[in-house]
């Protein structure tokens, strides 16, 4: 078996257990916190996700420091190799499975099954950014006057000193954000025909919130970490939290700085149901979450502050955090003693059954 496909198959295993951990962290916090802004709930989740890649990573990187430090052994039966996995190395911290004899047999599976999810999702990740970048060339036409003015004094009542471009576009099917240095709002023609003055400029500023806290950016990254983790439920889990908190926040932008609270909820439901761009930030979100924005943005209510459930939060992540580093610690020391004390009691067996022949 190749040493690649042991590191590999190593890390999506342990990705999963870190997943649980880290899904869990952000769910009990969540609970703790529910009257907590949807920035707070966005950036727990966001940093929920962020720690998960990295860890990904970091173990990709323990197996691989393993390896170069001289772990040259396979994942077999110690009896077939007749050598000593030295404690600590690869080999050693994974020598334990041999009373798993059914998890290292699939090991091959489990990494060609990887990379051939991995190219599957590469090629849906080109094949947005290709959407993406039909929706920004084609099927534009510019805006009238009135729209476009309206825009700009937008942008005023946001601070937002970015330069924006308008456009209308007949092969877009909801309002969008596309790009990051040089952003582009793309109008349907169908929404400017059928939505009124007041509505289009509540999505407006729904598309300029997105722009203001650079969403598109963030999204792309997001996009990038589920391909790579895309095996892991637990990913998609924490990934739709943030979509939701996403829409979420920008909501509270534009209800900061208008009034027209009930326009802009009838404009996202006459968008409703309609499809978006895997790779923009549309002013719909995801399907199954439009509906709850609607009834959260007529129902808005502000909630209590509590430093407690702050505090408590706080410690419970603090205490998973350490549990399951302890755990991980035990769990390799555990394995490592287990190999020494085998090696060593099949050392004494040999050498008795030596002195007595």
């Amino acid at each position: 078996m190749a040493i690649w496909t042991q590191i590999l198959s190593w890390a999506l295993i342990c990705s999963l257990a870190q997943g649980f951990i880290v899904y869990a962290a952000l769910w009990l916090i969540l609970k703790l916190l529910p009257g907590s802004s949807a920035a707070t709930k966005y950036k727990c989740s966001l940093a929920a996700l962020s720690l998960l890649l990295l860890w990904f990573g970091l173990t990709l990187r323990q197996q691989l420091h393993y390896v170069a430090a001289g772990d040259a052994f396979p994942l077999s039966d110690l009896s077939t190799t007749g050598a000593a996995p030295l404690p600590g190395t690869f080999a050693g911290l994974t020598a334990g499975l041999p009373a798993l004899p059914g998890l290292r047999s699939v090991f091959p599976y489990l990494a060609a099954a990887y990379l051939t999810g991995l190219v599957f999702m590469l090629l849906r990740l080109s094949g947005g950014i290709r959407q993406l970048a039909g929706l920004r060339t084609k099927g534009l036409e510019m805006p009238d006057a009135a729209l476009y003015e309206s825009l700009q004094a937008l942008k005023l009542r946001l601070q937002l000193k970015r330069r924006v471009r308008l456009m209308v576009s007949v092969r877009a099917r909801v309002p969008m954000v596309i790009g990051f240095l040089k952003p582009v709002i793309l109008l349907p023609a169908a929404s400017v025909l059928n939505l009124s003055a007041t509505q289009l400029e509540t999505i407006l500023l729904h598309e300029l919130a997105h722009i203001k806290r650079q969403d598109f950016l963030v999204n792309m990254l997001q996009t990038i970490a589920e391909t790579i983790l895309f095996f892991n439920p637990f990913v998609w889990l924490i990934s739709g939290i943030i979509r939701r908190e996403r829409e979420y926040c920008c909501d509270d932008l534009v209800l900061a700085h208008t009034s027209e609270r009930v326009s802009y909820a009838r404009a996202l439901t006459a968008l409703a149901g309609l499809d978006n761009a895997v790779l923009a930030v549309a002013a719909t979100g995801r399907p199954g979450h439009l509906m709850q924005r609607i009834r959260r943005i007529v129902e808005l209510k502000k909630s209590p502050f509590s430093y407690s459930r702050i505090a408590a939060a706080v410690l419970i992540l603090v205490l998973i955090i350490f549990t399951a580093s302890r755990v991980s610690h035990s769990f390799a020391m555990v394995k490592s003693e287990f190999i020494g004390g085998t090696l060593l009691s099949g050392s004494t067996t040999n050498a008795a059954g030596a002195n007595s022949e």
